[in-house]
C-alpha cells in the first residue's frame, strides 16, 4: 500500500496522525514513521492496531527512529523471511529449557525462588517506555508501520537482540508467536533495547503464571532482581496474573 493511501485511511479512521513518512525499505514492502496524538499509550497503540487487516501493516510505538533501532542491533543484517523462518523451526519448549540452562552454566547459581508474595504487584512497564494509564494533556507519540500483519515478525525485520543477554532475533520470533497464541500478547512497543506486550488473555491462575515466568525469564533474566519488588520467580509470576502488559530490558 502506498504512502498516499495509508494515510487517507488513517485519516478516514481519525487516527489522529500528524506526520508520515516512507522509511526503510524491505523485501516485502515500504516501512513509515510517523507520529501521532496520545493521551494513553495503549488506547492509541490499539486504534493503530485495529487497522492492520486494512492497510496490511503492524504499528509499533517506539522513541527512537526505525533506522535507530536497527543500527543498535548486532551482527551482520539478515532479511526478514530468513529470521523468521528459523525462528518457525525453534520450538519454545526446548529453547526455555536451553536458556535457562545456559544461565544455570554461566552464573553458577539457580533462578531465584521464593514464597507467593501476599500481594500480586502491579503491571509491567518497560524502562523508559511511557505506557501509561492515560495524562493529562496529549503529547505526540513516534510510531512505526511495518510491512506484516502478525506482530510476532516484528524482530525479524529490525533484526532485534543479539548483544548482552537479548536472544538473537529467531528467538524473539519463536517466544512472541508462542506466546500470541497461548495469551494473545502482541508487541506493542519497541525501542533499541526494551520491548512492550499487550496482552489479551493473561494467566489466571498460578500454575499457568508460574510457567509463564519461567519463560519470561529464559527471554529476559532482567524480569527478576531488576524492578522493585520482583526477586525471585514467584513474584514475577503473581505480577504476571491478569496483567494486560508485559515489559523486557536488556542491559
Amino acid at each position: 500500500m502506498d504512502q498516499k493511501t495509508l494515510a487517507a485511511l488513517h485519516q478516514q479512521y481519525d487516527t489522529r496522525m500528524s506526520s508520515f513518512l516512507p522509511s526503510v525499505a524491505f523485501e516485502d514492502g515500504l516501512s513509515y514513521q510517523g507520529e501521532v496524538q496520545s493521551r494513553n499509550d495503549i488506547t492509541t497503540w490499539q486504534t493503530l492496531r485495529s487497522l492492520v487487516d486494512v492497510t496490511g501493516y503492524w504499528p509499533l510505538l517506539t522513541h527512537r527512529s526505525l533506522e535507530d533501532i536497527m543500527e543498535y542491533q548486532s551482527g551482520k543484517r539478515r532479511p526478514p523471511h530468513e529470521i523468521i523462518d528459523e525462528g518457525l523451526r525453534l520450538n519454545a519448549e526446548n529453547w526455555v529449557h536451553q536458556s535457562i540452562e545456559e544461565y544455570r552454566s554461566f552464573y553458577y547459581h539457580d533462578v531465584p525462588r521464593g514464597e507467593w508474595p501476599d500481594k500480586t504487584q502491579g503491571k509491567t512497564t518497560p524502562k523508559n517506555s511511557s505506557t501509561t494509564k492515560g495524562s493529562e494533556a496529549p503529547r505526540f507519540e513516534p510510531f512505526i508501520l511495518l510491512p506484516t500483519t502478525e506482530g510476532w515478525r516484528v524482530p525479524a525485520y529490525l533484526n532485534f537482540g543479539g548483544w548482552n543477554g537479548c536472544p538473537y532475533s529467531p528467538a524473539h520470533v519463536c517466544m512472541m508467536k508462542h506466546w500470541q497464541e497461548h495469551y494473545g500478547a502482541e508487541i506493542m512497543f519497541m525501542g533499541s533495547d526494551t520491548v512492550a506486550m499487550y496482552v489479551s488473555r493473561p494467566p489466571q491462575d498460578r500454575e499457568s503464571a508460574l510457567q509463564l515466568a519461567w519463560e519470561q525469564f529464559a527471554y529476559c533474566s532482567d524480569t527478576i532482581g531488576v524492578a522493585p519488588g520482583i526477586e525471585t520467580l514467584e513474584d514475577l509470576a503473581a505480577k504476571l496474573l491478569s496483567s494486560s502488559v508485559w515489559g523486557f530490558w536488556w542491559d
